[in-house]
């Protein structure tokens, strides 16, 4: 008898445990049930993220709500009158830009920043300097290092490891930060 209702209990048990879990997938609707406030994405159903629209500038008023990552309205291109990305085409004669984009430029094709140039990184007064790290086309660490004998100063990608013939300088080639010779790693 005694091993019944522990059976019983466990079934009745699992069962409950089973509702809760169904009760947790309800979608929500926003467009039609409007906001629910959030604090964190566990506050919100699982297919949905606690999304902050204060994230857009001069948009929204500072709340979180539940919303499907696909509802998320796009936030506008530009912070403090500036582009928060370089599109060169879309700025058309304006490119390259007087002022830099506040943007850190990296090896990866494009010009970060709207300055003009593509995949160089000036350092030096007056700059954002040098990236604090990165990874070749090996996915090996790099560091950067500023040379100042540049004419104007540029950073350079160097392997992890710099001592003796490991000193050398890792070019940017279509994009990427060519490999570190296999001694240096």
């Amino acid at each position: 008898m005694k091993n019944n209702r522990s059976l019983i209990a466990l079934v009745f048990g699992a069962a409950f445990a089973v509702g809760l879990t169904a009760g947790c997938v309800v979608d929500f609707d926003y467009a039609e049930e409007g906001p629910y406030f959030c604090e964190t994405d566990d506050d919100c159903v699982r297919t949905h993220v606690c999304f902050n629209q204060s994230d857009c500038p001069d948009e929204h008023e500072p709340t979180m709500t539940c919303m499907r990552e696909s509802d998320i309205p796009e936030c506008p291109t530009e912070q403090n009158g500036q582009p928060d990305t370089c599109e060169p085409d879309e700025l058309g004669e304006d490119y390259p830009l007087d002022e830099p984009l506040d943007i850190q430029e990296v090896c990866d094709g494009k010009d970060n920043n709207c300055d003009g140039h593509v995949d160089v990184i000036f350092c030096g007064e007056g700059t954002m300097g040098c990236p604090s790290g990165g990874t070749d086309a090996g996915g090996n660490d790099v560091n950067y290092r500023c040379n100042e004998d540049l004419s104007p100063p540029q950073c350079e990608a160097r392997p992890f490891i710099t001592i003796g013939e490991c000193n050398i300088v890792l070019d940017c080639v279509d994009g990427e930060i060519e490999e570190t010779p296999e001694d240096c790693r």
